[in-house]
């Protein structure tokens, strides 16, 4: 394989991985916004509120439930997009192991008849 073509294959490849792994971080994000909300006391806010922004039980699950909206479309887009780098990265390097054997292999064997080649002869010797 060209090495360019090796390179280029091997940075699709790291590229999406770590779209996969932000992906992970992202999907993380969106599931603590959804799934860790704590508010320890009506009256005031404290510091061990978890995802608490305003004052009322509902608009703070409104305003999470936003947020981890947010972060599961992240998620899919960086899914995607690390999925067409992979396959970008497979394709690639099929194509170059597909055009190296190409390179290696014999040349077709062209017949050419015998009335052909004094056809050929005849333009030659004719060409000034």
């Amino acid at each position: 394989m060209n090495n360019t073509n090796k390179n280029l294959s091997t940075a699709l490849l790291i590229i999406g991985i770590a779209l996969y792994m932000v992906a992970i971080g992202t999907f993380y994000k969106g599931y603590d916004k959804m799934h860790h909300y704590y508010k320890k006391s009506e009256n005031y806010s404290s510091s061990e509120d978890v995802n608490v922004y305003v004052g009322g039980d509902a608009y703070n699950y409104i305003i999470n439930g936003n947020y981890s909206t947010a972060y599961y479309t992240l998620t899919a887009g960086l899914i995607i997009s690390g999925t067409i780098f992979v396959c970008s990265s497979v394709v690639t390097g099929k194509l170059e192991e597909n055009t190296e054997a190409v390179r290696k292999s014999k040349p077709a064997q062209v017949y050419v008849s015998p009335e052909d080649s004094k056809k050929a002869a005849l333009n030659d010797a004719l060409k000034f």
